[in-house]
């Protein structure tokens, strides 16, 4: 049987025992209130296994940070969406501002996109190397454009074979997580085959970049894009691999544009760049997530400039 819906919204509804999550802010979880849980889950960590037996006893704290410092393991690739990440709304939800707000909406959205520019030639000056930016070059927008397009086609194909290894090496280590959990929450015997209409209609909607004051990383930042992917969308359904006696029939007939808002983020660990990874989904933003952000932005400036 074959549905014309969005992968994510079939499997929230049929098969994931969690929401989707829009990841407007940091994706780190809350502490565990079980501590026997928690040490369970440190005792099984590789990471945090690898850490303890390349830190062993014998050596002086300053050397072990020193060395923690160094090693860019410790350094994580999921801190959130920058700070001034403005996605403007399409023209429907704008209709029910009054005209006071979709002024104050408007500049918030200009003001975005110039403080953006400006934190992308300064993000280039002190990451070094002049990194391409994506900012003026329609060819290179379109070839970034190409390759989101790609990426978004192999995580929704990935997701749907349950297939976290090309998953791990795709996402981001939050967003990984995330996509593991819901594999982990998809009923036994359930097989799915995603497959995309046509080719979707990417666009670039926000483009921002934000170095990181850490100490031991000089030249060290993210660079983030996210992208407007419009597309029509077909999931198939099993319940096993055995092959069917009779022609599968369609268990909905509804086709419908599904629009999504897909981050791509790019790190730049000592003014060396790594490949772009996918941060996850997000969603326009509204009056309640404008001010959010400001606020979130304060505090990181406050921190930073601490």
């Amino acid at each position: 049987m074959s549905t014309h819906l969005p992968l994510r919204s079939l499997l929230h509804r049929q098969c994931l025992a969690l929401p989707t999550s829009k990841r407007a802010f940091s994706t780190t979880p809350t502490l565990e209130r079980n501590l026997s849980s928690t040490r369970k889950a440190r005792q099984s960590d590789p990471v945090t296994i690898a850490v303890a037996t390349r830190y062993q006893r014998g050596k002086a704290s300053s050397s072990q940070n020193e060395e923690q410092i160094r090693d860019v393991r410790n350094l994580p690739d999921d801190i959130g969406l920058v700070p001034g990440t403005f996605v403007h709304a399409p023209m429907f939800p704008l209709t029910r501002f009054s005209l006071k707000n979709r002024i104050w909406y408007e500049w918030k959205w200009i003001r975005a996109r110039l403080t953006s520019w400006y934190q992308l030639r300064r993000f280039r000056q002190e990451i070094g190397g002049k990194p391409n930016m994506f900012w003026f070059s329609r060819k290179n927008r379109q070839m970034l454009s190409q390759d989101a397009i790609l990426k978004y086609k192999a995580l929704y194909e990935s997701f749907a074979k349950a297939d976290f290894k090309t998953i791990s090496a795709l996402c981001a280590s939050g967003v990984a997580k995330e996509f593991q959990t819901r594999l982990a929450s998809r009923p036994a015997g359930v097989r799915m085959q995603w497959d995309v209409q046509g080719e979707p209609i990417c666009k670039i909607v926000s483009n921002i970049a934000m170095p990181l004051e850490l100490p031991g990383y000089e030249s060290t930042g993210v660079h983030q894009v996210v992208f407007r992917i419009q597309s029509k969308q077909t999931l198939k359904l099993r319940e096993s691999e055995e092959p069917r006696k009779k022609k599968d029939q369609d268990f909905a007939s509804t086709s419908s544009d599904i629009v999504e808002y897909f981050v791509l983020q790019k790190q730049f660990i000592r003014g060396r760049a790594k490949g772009w990874k996918v941060f996850g989904f997000t969603d326009f933003s509204t009056p309640k997530s404008i001010e959010e952000t400001e606020e979130y932005a304060r505090k990181v400036n406050a921190y930073q400039a601490a």
